[in-house]
């Protein structure tokens, strides 16, 4: 029954490429929903949208865009007056705004139907094929991208996702190299 009423709503798939260079997985992120949201508007001209709603979408896409700038341009330097203090949000604020940006996306998608059974589908196709990338992706998912009626497809290998987080703790925590690497890999698969 719950499966029947729900809708899922799949955007462009993420090709490996695109996280080459310095581009990051919010970014991608971003840029498909910016992607979606833009076709829904042009679709909806005929219609009569309420200028309050496209507003909105344009204020979300802004914050999240903002949000990802002051969490991953880290090079960025600040003057201390408040308009260049309006890129800084914490990861909390940024998965709020990645969250508002999908709720207003997806009331545009569907109408004003109840929005909570519905779902925007992103797919990443083999998110490991950069290896040394993958940590970052996966972490990146897991802080600002578990949010509500947002599911994040990966095609991986388990077992090379599994190497990819051991050797990332061994690195962060040298003192668990004289654990036996046997028991620590199958202690970090029950997490």
């Amino acid at each position: 029954a719950w499966m029947a009423r729900c809708c899922f709503l799949p955007l462009t798939p993420v090709a490996p490429a695109v996280l080459e260079g310095k581009q990051n997985i919010l970014n991608v992120v971003w840029s498909r929903l910016y992607r979606y949201a833009e076709r829904l508007l042009s679709e909806h001209r005929s219609e009569r949208i309420k200028e309050a709603q496209k507003n909105e979408i344009r204020r979300s896409l802004q914050k999240v865009l903002s949000g990802i700038k002051g969490i991953k341009d880290t090079e960025k330097k600040f003057s201390g007056d408040l308009a260049s203090m309006q890129d800084v949000c914490d990861g909390l604020s940024l998965s709020r705004h990645f969250h508002m940006l999908v709720q207003n996306i997806l009331k545009l998608a569907v109408g004003d139907h109840n929005v909570s059974d519905r779902y925007l589908v992103i797919q990443l196709d083999d998110a490991d094929s950069k290896m040394q990338r993958v940590y970052e992706v996966l972490e990146d998912v897991r802080k600002y991208l578990m949010i509500p009626n947002l599911v994040i497809l990966m095609s991986v290998d388990q077992n090379c996702m599994s190497d990819v987080v051991l050797q990332d703790n061994l690195r962060c925590f040298p003192d668990l190299i004289r654990i036996d690497e046997n028991r620590l890999s199958q202690d970090l698969l029950k997490i």
